[in-house]
C-alpha cells in the first residue's frame, strides 16, 4: 500500500537535551561497582543416590534451568529470590546421579543446595544454615514483596500473580482470568507504551491510535482500571499518567469485577504495572534507540549494593526521548527518572521507597477526524493520516508528573505477615488544542478550541495482615486489609469555536479568540475500604472468599457559580471461586465476582445517582504443563453491569438521566504462553464477544457500545539460534487482529476491521565477537506492511486513525 503520510517537522530541538542525558548516563553507570564472583562451595547433607537420570539442561539463565532440571529429576526445587536472581548456569548434559548433575548445573554460581527429603531440593548461600526462610516453589517462587519479577516468571510465562488476591498465588489457583506480560515480552517487542505492551494479551482491546496522551485498555467491553505497584492511579479530565514500559517489570491483567478486594472499579478488570526495583543483583545497562518520525532515545537501568552486608540496595532507571509523530507538528518529548533503594536489615523485614519524575514538555494529539474521509472516501479522497487538524501557535501539550511512594513488609512469625504500601503523586498539565468536529464544506472542516489546565493530587495506602494456618487439615491464608484512597482535582476549561481547516490547502497560523473560562472547578474523593479474603486449602481444591465494604465521599466546588455539591456512596462486594489443580496440571475452576463504581450526578428531583454495579460469573480450565514452561488458558464469563445512565423518559424532564439501563457482557477467550528451553517463545489468544445494551430508554436495547469488537486474535513466536553459526540470533514475528465494531451507539455505521504484522530482530554481538559480550542489537518493525486503517469510533465525527509502519533500531549494553 502506497503511503499517504507526510513526515514534516517542527518545533523546538530537543535532541541536545537527550544528547547530554546520555553522557550523565555514561558517568552514572561509569561508578557501578562491578559484581564479585563467588567460589564454588560443595553441597551440603546429601541424601546419597546411585540412581542416575538422564539431563539435557542447555547453558542459560539459573532460573529457567532449575525449572527443566526439577522437571527432568523428578524434584521439587526451593530458593530464595536474591540466591537465583541473575544468576546464569552452563548447563548439564548427560546421565548422572541427580547430586552430581546438581554440582555441574550450580558450578561457578558459588551455590549451595541440601535434600531435606527424597523429592525436595534446597538451594542456599553459604552464609545461611537451613532452608526455614525459603517457600516452595511453583516451579519457581520466591519469598518477599509480592511483585518481585521472579515470583514464577520465567521467560514469557508467568505463573504466580498478585493482582488477583494480593498475595502471591500460583495463576492455577485464581478463580478469574489473570494474563501477564513479562519483561522479556517487553523487551523482545521494544515496547514504546503500555498499550504497546499489552497488543498481544488475551481478552484486552487497545485503543490502537496514534496518541501519545495517555493510555487505554479494555477488557470485556470495559474498561480496564490502572494500577501501579498494587495503588491506583487517579485520572482528571486529560490530566492521566502514563508509564514508561522502560520502568516496568511486568503488567498483570486481572479480568471481570474486583471491587472485593480493590474498591470502586470498573467491571472490566484492572491492569497492575510493577515497577523495576531492587533485586540483590549489581548489574548496569544502557540503551540507545533511533527510528521512524526521526526518534532518539537514551536510556540506562543500573542497580547495586549501598552497603558490604547487601542489607542496602538500590536501582537507578532513567530515560530521555525526543521524536515527531505519525502527524505533523506533533513532538514526542520525555525526561524521567525513577530512583529505588530498599533496606532489608533482615530476612523478615524489608522497606522499599520507589520516587519517580517524568517531564513530558511536548507532546499529545486529539486527532479526532469525521467518518466521511477516513472510514469512506470523501469527494476529495481520503484525509491523510498525517494531517494535523490544530494550529501551530496554539498546539500546546505540557505535563508533569511525580510520585513517592513505599512498600514495607514484616513476617512476625511463620503465621503473620503485615505488609502497608503508599504512594503520593502529582500531575500538572496544560493542554491547549484545535479539534475537528465535521465538515463546513465538501473540503473544508469545523474546529473547535480548547483551553485545558488540570491539576491532580492523589495519596493512597493499602495496609493487610495476612495469616497463614491450619484447621483440622485444612490450610488458610486470611488476608485481611484496609485501604485508603484521596483525590483532589482542579480543572479550569475552556471551550469555543475556532476557524475552519482547508483539509487540501491548511493554514495553521490564523487568528483565534480565545474563548471565556468556561468551568472551574475542583473535586475532591475519598474512599476507604474494609476488606477480608480466605484462601481455604484441601489437598488440591482450593476455594477463595473474599468481601468488602466501601465508603466514598466526594465533593466538587464550581467557582464560577459558587455552587457545591456533594455525593456518599456505601457498597459491599464479594467473590467466591472455586480451583481444583490435578497432578497433570489441569486447573478447573468457576467463580463470582461483584464490582461497584460511584457514578457523579443527580436526576430530575436531585436525587444523587448510585453507584454502577456489576456481576460476574466465569468458569475456565487453565492448564500448566508439568513437562516444559507453558500455560494455556480457556474462560467464559457472564458479565452484568446495572445502573448505567440512560435518557428520562419522562418528556418535561428535558435532558435528565435515570439510572435504568443495562449492559451485558458474554464471551469466551482462550490463551496460550509458552517458553521453551530450546530457545522458541510463543503467546497467542483469541476472544469472542457480545457485548451489548440490554436495558435503555433511547432506543438503544440491543445495540452494541461504540469501539467494542466482538473477536480478537494475536499470536507472536520468536525463536533464538542456540548453536551453529546463527547462535545469538533471534528471529520473531506476531499478527494482530481486531474485527469490525459500530461507530457510534446507535449502530448506524460500521469500523472495519484490520490485521496488522509485526516483526523483530535481534543479535547477540557477543556470539560474533567476544569483547562485544553483553552488547544486544535489535530491529523491530510494527505494522511491518504499513496498513492504514481507523482504530476506532465514537461518532460520525470522532474516529482515529491507527498507527503506520513504525521501525526501531536499538542498542543495548548490559554488564
Amino acid at each position: 500500500m502506497e503511503s499517504r503520510v507526510k513526515n514534516t517537522c517542527a518545533g523546538g530541538n530537543y535532541l541536545n537535551i537527550a544528547a547530554g542525558f546520555a553522557a550523565v548516563l555514561a558517568a552514572l553507570a561509569s561508578i557501578v561497582p562491578a559484581s564479585r564472583a563467588q567460589e564454588p562451595r560443595p553441597g551440603l547433607d546429601i541424601a546419597q543416590t546411585t540412581n542416575q537420570r538422564s539431563f539435557n539442561v542447555p547453558p542459560q539463565a539459573l532460573s529457567t534451568a532449575l525449572v527443566l532440571f526439577g522437571q527432568q529429576a523428578g524434584r521439587q526445587i526451593t530458593a530464595d529470590a536474591a540466591v537465583i536472581q541473575g544468576q546464569s548456569t552452563p548447563g548439564v548434559q548427560g546421565s548422572f546421579t541427580v547430586e552430581e548433575a546438581l554440582r555441574r548445573l550450580l558450578a561457578g554460581t558459588g551455590l549451595i543446595f541440601s535434600m531435606p527429603s527424597g523429592a525436595t531440593i534446597v538451594l542456599q548461600k553459604p552464609a545461611q544454615t537451613g532452608p526455614a526462610g525459603a517457600v516452595h516453589l511453583d516451579p519457581i517462587s520466591v519469598e518477599g514483596q509480592p511483585h518481585k519479577s521472579t515470583d514464577g516468571t520465567i521467560g514469557f510465562v508467568a505463573t504466580r500473580s498478585a493482582a488477583g488476591t494480593k498475595t502471591n498465588t500460583p495463576i492455577l489457583d485464581i478463580p478469574q482470568s489473570v494474563s501477564v506480560v513479562t519483561r522479556e515480552q517487553m523487551e523482545r517487542r521494544q515496547t514504546q507504551t503500555v498499550d504497546e505492551a499489552l497488543r498481544y494479551s488475551p481478552g484486552v482491546s487497545v485503543s490502537g491510535k496514534e496518541d501519545n496522551r495517555f493510555d487505554y485498555a479494555s477488557a470485556r467491553g470495559f474498561p480496564l482500571v490502572q494500577y501501579l505497584d498494587g495503588l491506583r492511579l487517579g485520572t482528571g479530565s486529560f490530566a492521566a499518567s502514563q508509564t514508561e514500559p522502560y520502568f516496568l517489570q511486568r503488567i498483570d491483567v486481572l479480568q471481570g469485577p474486583a471491587s472485593s478486594l480493590y474498591g470502586r472499579s470498573s467491571p472490566g478488570g484492572l491492569m497492575d504495572m510493577v515497577s523495576k526495583r531492587p533485586d540483590g543483583t549489581t548489574f548496569s545497562e544502557l540503551q540507545l534507540q533511533t527510528g521512524s518520525y526521526n526518534r532518539l532515545q537514551g536510556a540506562m537501568d543500573t542497580a547495586g549494593k549501598l552497603d558490604d552486608e547487601g542489607k542496602l540496595t538500590y536501582r537507578l532507571t532513567a530515560l530521555a526521548r525526543d521524536a515527531d509523530a505519525q502527524v505533523d507538528y506533533i513532538r514526542n518529548q520525555r525526561l524521567t527518572i525513577a530512583p529505588t533503594v530498599m533496606w532489608k536489615p533482615d530476612s523478615n523485614t524489608s522497606l522499599t521507597v520507589l520516587v519517580n519524575y517524568q517531564d513530558d514538555p511536548a507532546g499529545g494529539l486529539y486527532g479526532r477526524l469525521p467518518a466521511l474521509g477516513s472510514i469512506a472516501p470523501a469527494p476529495f479522497g481520503y484525509i491523510p493520516t498525517s494531517l494535523f487538524t490544530g494550529d501551530r501557535n496554539l498546539n500546546v501539550y505540557q505535563r508533569d508528573q511525580y510520585s513517592i511512594g513505599y512498600q514495607f513488609e514484616h513476617r512476625f512469625d511463620d503465621v503473620f505477615t503485615f505488609r502497608q504500601n503508599a504512594r503520593y503523586r502529582h500531575i500538572d498539565l496544560t493542554y491547549n488544542f484545535l479539534y475537528a468536529t465535521g465538515y463546513a464544506n465538501a473540503t473544508t472542516l469545523r474546529r473547535n478550541l480548547i483551553l485545558d489546565t488540570e491539576r491532580l493530587d492523589t495519596f493512597a495506602i493499602d495496609n493487610t495482615l495476612l495469616a497463614k494456618f491450619e484447621t483440622s487439615g485444612i490450610g488458610h491464608e486470611l488476608l485481611l486489609g484496609l485501604d485508603y484512597y484521596q483525590s483532589n482535582w482542579s480543572y479550569r476549561y475552556a471551550v469555543g469555536a475556532a476557524p475552519t481547516l482547508n483539509i487540501l490547502s491548511p493554514n495553521y497560523f490564523q487568528n483565534i479568540v480565545l474563548p471565556a473560562l468556561g468551568q472551574n472547578l475542583s473535586q475532591t474523593q475519598n474512599q476507604t475500604g474494609l476488606y477480608a479474603q480466605d484462601q481455604i486449602k484441601l489437598d488440591r481444591l482450593m476455594v477463595t472468599l473474599g468481601g468488602r465494604y466501601d465508603w466514598s465521599i466526594q465533593k466538587q466546588n464550581n467557582w464560577l457559580t459558587k455552587g457545591v455539591t456533594g455525593q456518599y456512596d456505601g457498597a459491599f462486594t464479594g467473590r467466591a471461586g472455586v480451583n481444583y489443580v490435578f497432578d497433570n496440571g489441569i486447573a478447573p475452576y468457576a467463580s463470582y465476582a461483584e464490582s461497584f463504581e460511584p457514578v457523579i450526578g443527580v436526576d430530575f428531583a436531585g436525587t444523587p445517582f448510585r453507584p454502577t454495579t456489576g456481576q460476574q460469573f466465569e468458569i475456565g480450565v487453565k492448564y500448566k504443563p508439568t513437562f516444559f514452561n507453558g500455560l494455556f488458558t480457556i474462560a467464559y464469563f457472564d458479565l452484568k453491569q446495572q445502573n448505567v445512565l440512560t435518557a428520562d423518559p419522562n418528556p418535561a424532564h428535558g435532558n435528565s438521566q435515570v439510572q435504568t439501563g443495562e449492559i451485558t457482557s458474554q464471551g469466551v477467550q482462550l490463551s496460550a504462553t509458552a517458553s521453551l528451553a530450546e530457545g522458541l517463545n510463543v503467546v497467542a489468544s483469541y476472544s469472542y464477544l457480545d457485548n451489548k445494551v440490554t436495558k435503555s430508554n433511547s432506543g438503544l436495547i440491543g445495540k452494541m457500545p461504540a469501539g467494542v469488537s466482538p473477536e480478537l486474535a494475536s499470536a507472536w513466536v520468536d525463536y533464538t539460534f542456540q548453536k551453529g553459526p546463527l547462535a545469538g540470533l533471534t528471529l520473531g514475528g506476531g499478527v494482530r487482529y481486531t474485527s469490525w465494531s459500530y461507530g457510534d451507539p446507535a449502530n448506524t455505521f460500521m469500523v472495519p476491521g484490520y490485521t496488522i504484522a509485526d516483526l523483530t530482530l535481534q543479535y547477540d554481538l557477543g556470539e560474533a565477537f567476544p569483547a562485544a559480550s553483553g552488547a544486544r542489537l535489535a530491529l523491530n518493525v510494527n505494522n511491518l506492511f504499513d496498513t492504514t486503517y481507523v482504530a476506532g469510533c465514537s461518532t460520525t465525527t470522532t474516529c482515529y486513525y491507527g498507527f503506520r509502519r513504525n521501525v526501531l533500531a536499538t542498542l543495548t549494553y548490559k554488564w
